[in-house]
């Protein structure tokens, strides 16, 4: 092999190298977009979630208050 034609393949070496390389770069990017839609979604799932469990908390406090009064409400009848 001469010094031209080993020349010649570093060099086809290096720019198949480089094509892999911007690949590589472009796959990232799209994750890291991804990644970032991903965290929205998910910091918006968590904000629903705490709502969700407010009102549910909300509702035990209600119930409890009305079963309270219900059975005050019996215990007085009774006497």
């Amino acid at each position: 092999m001469s010094e031209h034609d080993f020349q010649i393949e570093v060099l086809e070496r290096m720019a198949r190298i480089d094509a892999q390389l911007k690949e590589a770069m472009d796959s990232l990017h799209k994750l890291e977009e991804q990644f970032q839609e991903t965290q929205k979604l998910a910091i918006v799932a968590d904000q629903r979630g705490r709502s969700a469990h407010h009102r549910i908390n909300g509702m035990y406090i209600i119930a409890g208050i009305i079963g309270s009064v219900v059975s005050f409400v019996v215990d007085w009848f009774r006497h």
